[in-house]
């Protein structure tokens, strides 16, 4: 019984995290007990621990006086996110260039054409949307677990940050980034994935340094 319970928790958990991944959710948003009941069928117990869990993870800020939410970013935090992702991303593309998995090239070579015809039609949020899973790829790819699982935070936390900041100006200029990544990483270039990984992730940041965000 008490397994049963522990594997709703965590598909309830994962399935909210896909909702925020996908802007379902917006930061500060109100995450009440009683909806999770009514989305998820599920017992006041149970939609109590989805919320430690989340709150736990860093993405849910859970107040005895306010109740739980999706966290705000401020400014500083973004910049700190960016920082921290600079490093980790340029490991994980140096990874992948490393490994050159042939399912990873495959997927990202087909992120890239949807990617470009997400451009061509001008849907930015598609746009989105795969260079989200384009990271996503590069960090599974890396075939080192405490780096992807601490990747698949960031990811959720850097959802929340593209919430407040979309950055929709610059999706030409990401797009040839990530194709450039991309070549590095089919190439096995592992210097050159990871430098140019680094420097996407910095030209993301650049553009928010001098940004008001509250």
């Amino acid at each position: 019984m008490q397994k049963k319970k522990e594997n709703l928790v965590e598909t309830i958990s994962e399935n909210i995290k896909v909702k925020i991944i996908n802007g379902e959710y917006f930061p500060g948003e109100r995450l009440e007990e009683i909806s999770i009941q009514e989305t998820y069928s599920c017992s006041r117990t149970v939609s109590r621990e989805v919320i430690n869990r989340l709150s736990g993870d860093g993405i849910v800020a859970n107040s005895p006086f306010k109740g739980a939410s999706i966290v705000k970013l401020s400014h500083e935090q973004i910049l700190n996110l960016y920082d921290i992702e600079e490093l980790l991303e340029g490991l994980a593309s140096r990874l992948a260039a490393k490994n050159r998995d042939p399912d990873t090239i495959q997927k990202l070579d087909e992120n890239l054409q949807q990617m470009k015809l997400a451009l061509e039609n001008d849907d930015i949020e598609k746009c989105f949307n795969h260079g989200t899973e384009f990271h996503s790829y590069i960090f599974m790819s890396s075939k080192n677990d405490l780096l992807v699982n601490i990747m698949k935070k960031l990811l959720l936390l850097g959802s929340i940050r593209n919430y407040l900041f979309p950055l929709a100006q610059r999706q030409s200029k990401s797009y040839l980034e990530h194709f450039n990544i991309y070549e590095a990483i089919r190439d096995g270039d592992e210097n050159r994935a990871e430098t140019l990984m680094r420097n996407h992730i910095k030209n993301g940041r650049s553009k928010i340094e001098n940004s008001d965000i509250s």
